[in-house]
């Protein structure tokens, strides 16, 4: 189940309403209460239409219920988001104008510009950045995202990437990401129409494969998005001995099957 955009202005009072409405729900059974209380609150994650029924759920609960199915942590944090806003809690910005550390959306920005040279530069001096993440609520995925994965352009942001975007991804790489970093991107770039569209969708496969991201990783939800190229490449970087725990630097092989036009 997605998670629920705040709207605009949002309110508190409407949403304690709503958390309300849900208990009433869970008190008359209805499947749907069920669905998004499993869906959204942890401590149910697994339990059937049953269990959650025969519950004693509190207000505590339901606020906790929805604030997550908005996008947040929780219910102090969803408050905070509404009555005391930062920079970050913009949501109508795009997610690296949202960012407040100013060394990271620096680094973001050098992505951004395809700055080869000033990335692998701030990396060396800022070593920590590649395994740092930061926090952007309020939507459904792309939540704590590291450096790593502001490279896929998914969520789209700009809705391009720079020409030399594997180039860029390489120092990345190179700087040492944690492997659920590597994963992520993976399935980032392999679901994302900006890297397709810019027909770097399969290169990018390549390399964070050869780099040691696990291509079962991303099977699935290329196959759930209709990614067909991607599903093929990622079909055969499973099949293949590359995936390894990562070739190392220069064990991209490119996306020779691709006639891109650029």
């Amino acid at each position: 189940m997605p998670v629920r955009r705040l709207p605009p202005n949002p309110n508190l009072d409407h949403l304690k309403y709503q958390a309300k409405d849900l208990l009433k729900d869970h008190k008359a059974r209805t499947s749907g209460a069920a669905q998004r209380i499993r869906e959204f609150h942890p401590r149910y994650g697994r339990a059937t239409d049953a269990e959650i029924f025969g519950a004693l759920l509190r207000l505590s609960d339901a606020l906790f219920t929805i604030a997550r199915e908005s996008g947040f942590p929780s219910w102090a944090r969803l408050k905070t988001h509404i009555e005391k806003p930062t920079h970050a809690d913009r949501l109508q910005l795009p997610h690296h104008e949202r960012i407040e550390d100013a060394t990271f959306r620096r680094a973001v920005d050098l992505i951004d510009a395809g700055d080869v040279a000033s990335l692998r530069a701030e990396l060396k001096q800022q070593p920590n950045l590649v395994k740092q993440h930061v926090v952007l609520e309020g939507g459904n995925y792309f939540r704590n995202p590291t450096l790593l994965e502001f490279v896929a352009e998914n969520p789209v942001r700009h809705g391009t990437l720079p020409a030399n975007i594997v180039e860029v991804t390489k120092v990345i790489l190179n700087a040492g990401p944690s492997q659920s970093a590597q994963n992520e991107t993976l399935m980032l770039v392999s679901t994302g129409s900006a890297p397709r569209e810019c027909c770097a969708q399969l290169p990018l496969i390549d390399l964070l494969c050869d780099y040691g991201a696990d291509p079962n990783s991303a099977t699935q939800a290329a196959a759930l998005h209709g990614e067909l190229e991607a599903s093929k490449r990622l079909d055969r970087a499973r099949r293949s001995n590359r995936f390894a725990g990562g070739n190392g630097p220069g064990a991209h092989r490119g996306c020779p099957s691709v006639a891109c036009g650029r």
